[in-house]
């Protein structure tokens, strides 16, 4: 009896360390966004919508447009590692 809790405790030990490093050993890069609020065009500094004149002076701000361009290029940056999108 002693020898299998004895078994059953080094099996248990080893099993720990080898997660632990495991873990050690991953990285996951998280996007995140929030406050989003319904904000799918572009705004002004007055948080209106953002006028043709004001678009072509890149004076715009936020919009759909552009939070699918800052994803897409933190992807690109991040490629071939673990990103995840919330």
């Amino acid at each position: 009896m002693k020898k299998i809790a004895a078994i059953l405790a080094l099996s248990a030990s080893t099993l720990g360390l080898s997660a632990g490093t495991s873990f050690a050993d991953y990285t996951l890069n998280i996007l995140h966004f929030n406050d989003w609020h319904s904000r799918i065009e572009g705004n002004n500094k007055y948080e209106s919508t953002c006028s043709a004149e004001e678009e072509t002076k890149g004076e715009c701000i936020g919009g759909a447009g552009r939070l699918i361009t800052a994803i897409a290029q933190e992807r690109k940056k991040l490629e071939g590692q673990n990103v995840l999108l919330l």
